[in-house]
């Protein structure tokens, strides 16, 4: 590996340990830390950033579905912490591994048994790529709310200026997503299809 590539390897370990950690203090308490991690089992995680591509469902969900599969299943016995991580209920390697893949296919299967995961993952890769086009193209949505109702002499007015704001933000988003499917066979995993 070069340094190119161990410095995006380290960048997404570092991304999967701090969106992990957020939903471990979440669920099991603010007592509960990711933060004594060896940079081993941060490099682990990085595996829950492949099946969140694969399974199409955000890391979050998948650590929460876990942790609450594997709470119950807690071993009292192992309370060392050469064993396990005292923040997490299993240790790091059963976290990623092909058990917890199959836990996570079962519990996709039970909570969006019509596939409405792909829907809401479509929508959501739709509106992160509008919003960075739109941040291109220098309007941010901010010219919408550029002024207030006290600005105008009457209501009339400021729902004119208002109504056609919100008209020409929707057209140009409407306009850079027809640019957008247009645009040559459509990619593996594209959200526009």
């Amino acid at each position: 590996m070069n340094e190119f590539e161990m410095q995006a390897l380290l960048s997404k370990s570092k991304e999967a340990w701090a969106r992990t950690q957020a939903v471990v203090k979440r669920v099991l308490g603010d007592k509960h830390t990711l933060q004594w991690m060896s940079i081993i089992d941060r490099k682990r995680l990085t595996v829950l950033l492949v099946w969140e591509q694969r399974y199409k469902v955000s890391l979050e969900w998948m650590v929460e579905t876990l942790l609450l599969h594997y709470q119950g299943k807690r071993k009292k016995i192992i309370t060392g912490r050469r064993y396990r991580n005292p923040a997490l209920p299993v240790r790091t390697v059963t976290m990623v591994s092909p058990t917890s893949a199959e836990i996570i296919e079962k519990e996709i299967e039970q909570a969006y048994p019509n596939d409405e995961h792909l829907e809401i993952w479509r929508e959501r890769k739709r509106y992160e790529f509008l919003a960075k086009q739109v941040s291109a193209e220098g309007l941010d949505g901010k010219g919408v709310l550029n002024h207030t109702f006290v600005d105008f002499s009457s209501s009339k007015e400021f729902v004119d200026y208002y109504t056609r704001m919100v008209d020409e933000y929707r057209l140009m988003e409407e306009k850079i997503a027809g640019e957008r499917r247009r645009k040559g066979k459509p990619f593996r995993n594209s959200p526009w299809r």
